[in-house]
């Protein structure tokens, strides 16, 4: 299966779930894998508080010392606050402005690659470094000028 059809096969499960509106956001290799940068192992969502505490209802939470997560479906987690990125800055963008200015892609929410990439940027895992790449080298290429 090539790397789009694998990706919208994840998005689609994400659709089927029929989350409100407003309320969630794709991040991380979500907004890369809807513009086909790379292939996607899952989708991890990030909701308002108010989301959160009635899918918590539902769905019981996986926590351990670094996150708390609900698995909604196979390969479909959601992220509490505090398990995106912990460190806050006064510049970091807060899940509520990342949800409100995501790029809806196909009916659905995507945190916007710049914000991905200043995530990336800030924790510099290894695993993100070949991420960082991708992502500069495509917002250098689609760039308006």
């Amino acid at each position: 299966m090539d790397t789009k059809s694998h990706n919208n096969k994840l998005f689609q499960k994400v659709k089927e779930l029929n989350l409100p509106s407003g309320e969630y956001a794709i991040t991380s290799s979500g907004s890369m894998g809807v513009r086909n940068l790379r292939k996607i192992n899952d989708v991890d969502i990030i909701t308002t508080k108010e989301l959160w505490d009635q899918l918590i209802k539902k769905f019981p939470a996986i926590k351990n010392e670094f996150l708390a997560k609900i698995n909604l479906a196979e390969n479909i987690d959601v992220l509490y606050s505090g398990s995106y990125y912990r460190e806050y800055e006064p510049n970091d963008p807060t899940v509520y402005d990342q949800i409100k200015n995501a790029d809806i892609i196909d009916e659905l929410p995507f945190i916007r690659l710049e914000t991905v990439l200043y995530l990336k940027k800030k924790y510099t895992r290894d695993k993100d470094i070949k991420d960082i790449e991708l992502i500069e080298n495509y917002l250098k290429e689609n760039s308006i000028s």
